[in-house]
């Protein structure tokens, strides 16, 4: 019984002496690799949910559903959009300490700085989702004031605009 939980502990050691740093290295690169088509995956997941509830929201018009549609739509893409983000900082959290060291020494940059403050994907696609947010927020309200009854919308009064 002794020797078999000997063996068993010594197993639990033994596998940290038989990785090496190239199948360190390549796990590393495998995981950015998968965490950043996830996001991507999950971004058009974003699109498509937005599509719908953009088309669902527009054919129940008038309807106090139209609404609903909007709002519970809009909390479904927050929570994808929490998902994205939290692939990003997945995806990076080895990128500045390991990554970029090993490739650094060699001349080579994983990710190219930005010339301009909107030209990463990552800042679009944030600009874009925020934009689509606002979007069915205002269109929720407008849905719900046609609900009621309201034929026109004067946005000089709702922003207190003259």
């Amino acid at each position: 019984m002794a020797n078999q939980k000997n063996r068993k502990n010594s197993n639990k050691n033994d596998w940290t002496s038989k990785v090496n740093s190239d199948q360190i290295y390549q796990h590393m690169i495998r995981s950015y690799l998968y965490q950043d088509k996830l996001s991507w995956s999950r971004t058009q997941t974003l699109v498509v949910v937005e599509g719908g509830l953009l088309a669902s929201s527009y054919y129940c018009v008038g309807a106090p559903l139209a609404v609903f549609i909007l709002l519970f739509g809009t909390l479904i893409v927050w929570f994808i959009w929490r998902l994205i983000q939290r692939d990003w900082e997945v995806r990076d959290q080895n990128l500045e300490n390991h990554l970029d060291k090993v490739h650094l020494d060699k001349g080579i940059k994983m990710v190219k700085e930005s010339t301009y403050w909107c030209s990463r994907g990552s800042t679009i696609v944030r600009i874009i989702v925020y934009a689509l947010i606002a979007l069915n927020i205002i269109l929720s309200i407008c849905y719900f004031l046609l609900s009621l009854g309201v034929e026109t919308i004067n946005l000089q009064t709702i922003f207190g605009v003259k």
